[in-house]
């Protein structure tokens, strides 16, 4: 039996306010989506290469039929190749983006990298000054692409340029957070879903703020190495999912980030201003807050 496609993609931003989105529409009885926090199909490459098949026994094990198939990756509006992937995947599929103030996202983003291993600089500032020689040298950067990732007006192009305009539906984290309910009872009926169920947001925070209790472990679990890939091949990967999220849990505290210092802060906005000007006139809409 063939597997059903994808039907709804949240793409990104990256701390955004995806996972928030992905739990609401989640108990929408129409819907089923993974447990996982994001579904790495089109941007990871082992992934990709094993096949759609292989990938949805993974994700959704307990799919029902004539349900709308809800999948979550922030890496996909980012990374041209799985825009592209997606497309070749299902070409009507409806396309979510949230969008949030690109320098709070990237201070999040930052926190969120050293939480998870992936950045090892000890200041946000240091980070910052590495970006343009961490992507010039290419390779997996996308989880320190800090400001880069707020580039947000040639992504949206660059899915317009896939997609159809009415499948590309675009939310301003702003707007989630300040009248949730109301913003997913509008995406309903451009998902294909019945906007007659009544999605209550809860007050829970999904994907909050924390910090690795042990950075090593972090790094160890976020980069290859030698005795990693001789794991991989030995446990099967539903169990290595399972491994992978119970350590990072175990590994997780508590932790609230402290504020950007002011400075950086006023350069970021001074630097991204351009960027938030282009995607004003994207999406006609007055994003002056952000600038």
């Amino acid at each position: 039996m063939k597997q059903p496609k994808i039907d709804i993609m949240i793409v990104g931003a990256q701390k955004a306010g995806t996972s928030s989105l992905a739990q609401y529409l989640d108990v929408h009885p129409e819907v089923v989506t993974h447990e996982a926090l994001e579904m790495t199909y089109f941007v990871r490459e082992e992934e990709y290469q094993a096949g759609y098949e292989v990938a949805f026994d993974l994700y959704f094990p307990h799919h029902q039929p004539g349900r709308k198939v809800l999948a979550k990756s922030v890496g996909v509006m980012y990374l041209p190749q799985a825009i592209e992937r997606l497309k070749e995947h299902n070409p009507h599929v409806q396309v979510v983006a949230t969008l949030r103030d690109p320098v709070k996202r990237a201070y999040s983003a930052y926190w969120y990298a050293r939480r998870t291993g992936y950045e090892t600089l000890d200041t946000f500032e240091k980070a910052l000054a590495a970006e343009a020689e961490r992507l010039s040298a290419g390779g997996d950067v996308q989880h320190t692409a800090y400001l880069h990732r707020g580039f947000y007006a040639e992504q949206i192009e660059n899915l317009y340029q896939h997609f159809e305009r009415d499948q590309v539906h675009i939310i301003v984290l702003d707007d989630l957070k300040g009248r949730s309910e109301e913003v997913v009872a509008e995406l309903l009926p451009k998902l294909g879903l019945s906007a007659t169920v009544e999605l209550k947001a809860t007050e829970t925070v999904h994907n909050a703020s924390a910090a690795a209790k042990f950075e090593g472990v972090a790094r160890f679990m976020a980069q290859g190495s030698p005795l990693k890939r001789a794991v991989r091949k030995l446990v099967p990967k539903k169990l290595r999912a399972k491994v992978r999220s119970t350590v990072k849990n175990l590994n997780e505290k508590e932790f609230t980030p402290p504020p950007i210092a002011s400075e950086t802060e006023q350069r970021l906005r001074t630097q991204l201003r351009p960027e938030v000007e282009k995607l004003e006139a994207l999406l006609g809409r007055d994003l002056s807050s952000w600038k």
